[in-house]
């Protein structure tokens, strides 16, 4: 049973297997390269992952209700990112970003320091990308661009 994936950096292939609960990078052939340990010594008690992300020698895996945990390139656990509400994500440079209702949220990777920018759009967002300065929401039917004017 999958509960995510994402592609992983040489064009391999991230899951977590809620079999075991265990984050595995797969090879293009299906033979497992590296796994973490068990997710259920983290002490959690249901683990319910939604949104894999390979960036910069970091795999990130939010799971519901629970925030964002991290792992390096070989699956070891880094630390876990206690953020609830946390679904798809993105990470640039050294923070991790999301959509959380009406506002762009970002947590300084380094610095556990969060931020909040509001969203200017009244129409429900379904997900967002950056680009620089610029902000692409993807909203029903139609796509918008904002730029962020205090850079």
């Amino acid at each position: 049973w999958v509960g995510a994936q994402a592609r992983s950096f040489e064009n391999g292939l991230w899951i977590f297997d809620l079999s075991d609960l265990i984050l595995k990078r797969l090879q293009r052939n299906g033979k497992i390269q590296q796994q973490s340990a068990n997710a259920g010594y983290m002490g959690e008690d249901e683990v319910k992952p939604i949104h894999i992300y390979d960036h910069q020698n970091r795999t990130y895996v939010s799971h519901e209700n629970q925030g964002v945990w991290i792992f390096d390139q070989q699956a070891n656990f880094i630390q876990s990112l206690r953020t609830p509400g946390i679904r798809k994500f993105q990470v640039q440079q050294d923070h991790l970003i999301w959509l959380d209702s009406n506002q762009i949220r970002s947590i300084n990777l380094k610095t556990q320091m969060i931020q909040s920018i509001p969203v200017p759009l009244s129409e429900p967002v379904i997900s967002f990308e950056r680009q620089g300065a610029l902000y692409v929401f993807l909203c029903p039917e139609k796509a918008i661009l904002v730029r962020r004017l205090n850079q």
